[in-house]
């Protein structure tokens, strides 16, 4: 199946996912596996538990998103300052203002 520009996949849909459980737990209804108020109790949460699963996801995927952005805005910083020979040499003392020079980064980066 193609994607094409501004849709979302079947599976990103909380639609989908409450129509699953309730088809499923009618099938496990019909082979006496629940009975039939377990299989009406299941079917009344379904869009609650899954809205909440869903929402816990997106919103872990934008926090890694921020984190990313964060690392990399980080990583280019300091290869703009101290890749062009701000950081000192090998001796201590260049060490020494490379590991400041990152920390200054750091601080105006707002990791």
């Amino acid at each position: 199946m193609k994607k094409t520009a501004g849709t979302t996949s079947v599976f990103k849909k909380p639609e989908f996912w409450v129509t699953v459980v309730t088809s499923v737990s009618g099938l496990l209804m019909a082979f006496g596996v629940l009975t039939p108020e377990q299989a009406n109790g299941v079917s009344s949460y379904a869009p609650n538990i899954i809205g909440a699963i869903l929402a816990l996801f997106s919103s872990t995927k934008f926090v890694s998103a921020q984190h990313s952005a964060k690392v990399e805005v980080f990583r280019a910083m300091c290869a703009m300052r101290i890749g062009n020979g701000n950081g000192g040499g090998a001796t201590a003392q260049g060490v020494s203002s490379v590991e400041d020079e990152i920390a200054s980064i750091a601080c105006a980066a707002g990791l």
